[in-house]
């Protein structure tokens, strides 16, 4: 059996190529190298998805392919006082205990677990193996484009192991289905009369986390802590209006910081500092259990900080009242974080929405939601009924995007048998088969190729799209270990 190493290998080696959603090509040069040097038949689209096909091996030549897949693209996120280029720079890889992590940044277990998997797969000359058919998708993180993307005639295999889920000894055979809803609040720019003073308040130190598989856990989503500082600000009658707002990385992250610049005459600094104190306290003891890092931070401001929103029409403007008392309650009365539970799986959302990104540009301030269901219908139904509590509350230009389908479960699959039928030879237990409240490209490759029966799998990680992200480093050569059993089984060795 191929040595255990070869994962942790080929993670160190694809941790050195830049591979940002959307910026895949570096990686996919690798990949379609790797193919070559090895003689093995390869194919890359427009899309930078890359297909690797290798032959079984001796007396496992003709039995039916296996299709192994995972995408190459990561999360790029970093703490705020790290500057890293992820367009150019590598990642920077230690060991902390037996955990693996990158310092200061993201770590890209998601989904580069499964690339080295693959490649450790591909490139084990000893043991013998049915046909593998690899699928290295792109843009996973952006929507599932690069599988949506996938030409299903150049797949042949109708058993597929997913390779980007977890924990370790959990069979994922369903997901949720998604969309994200982008909304404006339009606006106007008012100049501020002479002597006006300026506050900037950022959240800070929260856990955040993956929008879809973190969404039960109850963590605070920091676009919707500020606005709940800025209503109070509004109940306590501080006469203040908005300069610009910003928060959140990405629509499928819980969002870890979010800041605002407000703006107020003179005269009201001592009552804004009074009650910015007061609720802060009341901040920190709310969220005191589930978030012990949140930090508050109120700093004086100045027009100049103004050019940190990107507002595009001058320093010294700001939302009109009336603008920006509607922002505050679309934030605040929009829900955010799980909306039910799933009633065929024990302790998994069914149906969530998640407040990912706002910021403030010329004419307007744009709020991105992330919505999950999981069926098309209560999907359908969530969209219509958040596009129109929206547009109650003053978003105009309410428009979904991104989209992508939920995955039925199977829990009478076939592989799901075979591979449960392995892993209690391996480890003496039961794996625990559940769905996801989360977007996998098996939905996506399911609508391609309805007949494809699909098991998900990974080692344990934690924290995904954070700077806190953390991968196992015993359980992911477990996983290699285990799948590579699977694969050796199915060729017929017992």
């Amino acid at each position: 059996m191929m040595g255990v190493q070869g994962c942790l290998r080929f993670f160190e080696e694809i941790s050195r190529i830049p591979r940002a959603s959307g910026h895949e090509e570096g990686i996919a040069d690798y990949l379609t190298g790797f193919a070559a040097e090895r003689e093995l038949w390869f194919h890359r689209d427009g899309m930078h998805n890359v297909y690797i096909k290798k032959p079984g091996g001796p007396g496992a030549e003709t039995l039916p392919p296996v299709v192994l897949q995972g995408h190459t693209d990561m999360v790029c996120a970093a703490e705020p006082d790290i500057r890293h280029d992820f367009l150019t720079q590598p990642l920077d890889l230690y060991v902390e205990g037996e955990r693996l992590r990158a310092r200061g940044t993201t770590l890209g277990a998601d989904n580069g677990v499964a690339v080295a998997l693959m490649l450790a797969l591909l490139d084990d000359r000893e043991t013998v193996y049915p046909p593998l058919e690899c699928l290295f998708t792109s843009q996973e993180e952006i929507g599932l484009k690069g599988a949506s993307a996938l030409d299903p005639a150049l797949i042949t295999g109708r058993r597929m192991i997913n390779l980007d889920a977890g924990p370790e000894g959990t069979f994922l055979i369903g997901a949720a289905g998604g969309l994200n809803l982008h909304m404006e609040v339009r606006t106007f720019r008012q100049v501020l009369p002479p002597g006006s003073k300026f506050f900037h308040i950022g959240v800070q130190g929260l856990q955040g986390g993956h929008s879809g598989a973190d969404i039960g856990k109850e963590r605070a989503n920091a676009i919707k802590l500020l606005a709940m500082i800025l209503a109070a600000l509004k109940r306590e009658k501080l006469d203040f209006t908005i300069a610009g707002i910003q928060g959140g990385a990405a629509s499928n992250v819980i969002p870890r910081e979010c800041s605002a610049m407000i703006c107020l005459p003179a005269a009201e600094s001592a009552k804004a500092r009074e009650l910015l104190a007061a609720v802060i306290r009341d901040m920190k003891l709310m969220f005191a259990a589930g978030e012990p890092g949140l930090c508050i931070e109120v700093k004086d401001g100045s027009l100049p900080d103004i050019a940190a929103f990107d507002l595009g029409d001058g320093a010294g403007a700001v939302l009109p009242d009336g603008v920006a008392e509607r922002l505050i309650n679309l934030l605040n009365l929009l829900p955010t974080g799980r909306l039910r539970m799933s009633g065929d799986f024990p302790d998994l959302v069914a149906l969530s929405l998640n407040h990912g990104v706002i910021r403030t540009k010329p004419g307007a301030v744009e709020l991105v939601v992330s919505l999950r269901a999981d069926t098309a219908p209560a999907l359908k139904t969530l969209a219509a009924d958040i596009s129109r509590l929206a547009a109650c509350l003053g978003a105009e230009n309410i428009r979904p995007a991104d989209p992508y389908p939920a995955w039925a479960p199977k829990p009478t699959g076939e592989l799901c048998a075979f591979m449960s039928e392995v892993f209690r030879g391996l480890r003496g237990q039961e794996p625990l088969i559940q769905a996801v409240h989360a977007g996998l490209e098996c939905s996506v490759i399911v609508s391609l190729i309805p007949d494809m029966d699909i098991v998900a799998i990974g080692p344990d990680m934690g924290l995904y799209h954070t700077p806190d992200e953390w991968l196992d480093l015993r359980s992911f050569v477990r996983t290699q270990e285990y799948v590579s059993e699977v694969l050796r089984r199915m060729a017929g060795a017992r």
